[in-house]
């Protein structure tokens, strides 16, 4: 399982859905990855990382309520 089905995964479940996973190719420039140390800003500006479905789960609710408004 690549880290991107992980997070279709975790969405699927916060969202109670079970829409199928389509794959397609990606387009000629496309990023493979994304690589990323937090460590500097954490210690910069005090950063607590969060547990990622608590997190996405938060970014969720704070779309669907934003949606809302419009």
């Amino acid at each position: 399982m690549c880290v991107f089905e992980g997070v279709i995964l975790t969405m699927q479940k916060i969202l109670s859905s079970k829409k199928k996973i389509v794959y397609e190719d990606g387009t000629p420039g496309d990023q493979n990855g994304i690589y990323a140390n937090a460590n500097k800003i954490k210690n910069l500006i005090s950063f607590e990382f969060t547990d990622f479905e608590k997190g996405l789960e938060k970014m969720i609710n704070w779309a669907i309520q934003e949606k809302k408004g419009w």
